[in-house]
C-alpha cells in the first residue's frame, strides 16, 4: 500500500504550542517546550538548549526553529501568516526572486533579469477565489482584491 503521510507533524505540534506559549506571554515555558523538541531531534552533546529573557526573543528564535524544522513544507504558509498582523517580533520582510527570461530552447542570461517582489503587507499573499464559490454565493462573496 503506498501511503504519503499527510497533515501536521508532532515537531509542528510542538512549534505551535511553543508559538502560542509564547504570544500569550509564558516564553519560558514556550522556550521549554521548544526545547523538548530540540532534545528529540538532535544528536546529544554540546548543543546548547535555547533561552530567552523576553517574549520577544522568544518569539524570534521559534520562528527560527519553525524554519529550521520545516524549511519546504511550511515557510509560504508562516508568510501568510505573519504578513496578516502587525507584531513586530515576526520575521517577514519584502520576498525577492530574480528570473532570467526564458524559452523552449534558451536561457537568456544574457539580458538584464526580471526582478519580483513581493512587499509585506501585500495583497498579492491572498489567493484567488474560485469563481465558482463566488457564483454559489449568489453575490455574497466578492474576488479577492489585489
Amino acid at each position: 500500500m503506498n501511503h504519503i503521510p499527510s497533515g501536521p507533524t508532532t515537531a509542528e505540534m510542538y512549534l505551535i504550542k511553543a508559538e502560542s506559549q509564547a504570544r500569550l506571554g509564558d516564553y519560558t515555558q514556550a522556550i521549554e517546550t521548544v526545547n523538548t523538541l530540540r532534545a528529540k531531534r538532535m544528536v546529544p552533546g554540546k548543543w546548547v538548549k535555547l533561552q530567552a529573557n523576553n517574549q520577544t526573543e522568544a518569539i524570534r528564535q521559534i520562528l527560527e526553529e519553525r524554519r529550521r524544522e520545516m524549511p519546504f513544507s511550511q515557510r509560504w504558509f508562516d508568510l501568510r501568516r505573519l504578513n496578516n498582523n502587525e507584531d513586530p517580533n515576526d520575521d517577514i520582510a519584502d520576498v525577492t526572486r530574480t528570473f532570467y527570461r526564458i524559452s523552449s530552447t534558451a536561457i537568456y542570461d544574457k539580458e538584464e533579469p526580471i526582478i519580483y517582489t513581493l512587499k509585506k503587507n501585500s495583497r498579492k499573499y491572498a489567493f484567488p477565489i474560485r469563481e465558482n464559490e463566488i457564483e454559489l454565493s449568489n453575490g455574497a462573496m466578492q474576488q479577492n482584491i489585489y
